[in-house]
């Protein structure tokens, strides 16, 4: 495999011939903008057959990017009490292995939180809903 560099719009284009004397063009750190939730900055690797394609293809990243809402962080949409329990126990099994506490933690969900507080809205819960 044969790699060369070269410049295609201002950008170093990487260039691989392969045995079969396929071609591909690598562009490394291709900006997609910056992160609505860290405020870094994004880039991304893009390869394709042609130039033209390449071309097409930072653009369909940076649109792609863009309807995401400007992160690669997932986003979660979380609507009621019960949404935002069962996002944080996915979380929390990652952080715990005793299978003792993982049981013990989701009774208390499924037994106590989720049935009283479930339909409640996160913003919209008092301490004195709780202490109730």
């Amino acid at each position: 495999m044969e790699t060369e560099t070269i410049v295609h719009n201002g950008k170093k284009v990487i260039k691989k011939i392969k045995k079969d004397k396929s071609v591909s063009y690598t562009l490394k750190g291709a900006f997609l903008g910056k992160d609505a939730k860290t405020g870094k900055q994004v880039t991304t690797t893009i390869t394709a057959k042609t130039l033209k394609q390449l071309d097409r293809e930072v653009i369909q990243a940076r649109l792609d990017f863009e309807r995401n809402g400007f992160t690669r962080k997932e986003v979660i949409s979380i609507a009621t009490l019960e949404d935002l329990a069962e996002a944080w126990f996915q979380s929390y099994q990652t952080w715990v292995s005793s299978h003792n506490t993982l049981n013990r933690v989701r009774g208390y969900l499924d037994n106590y939180i989720i049935p009283k507080f479930g339909d409640y809205k996160p913003d919209k819960i008092e301490s004195a809903d709780i202490q109730l």
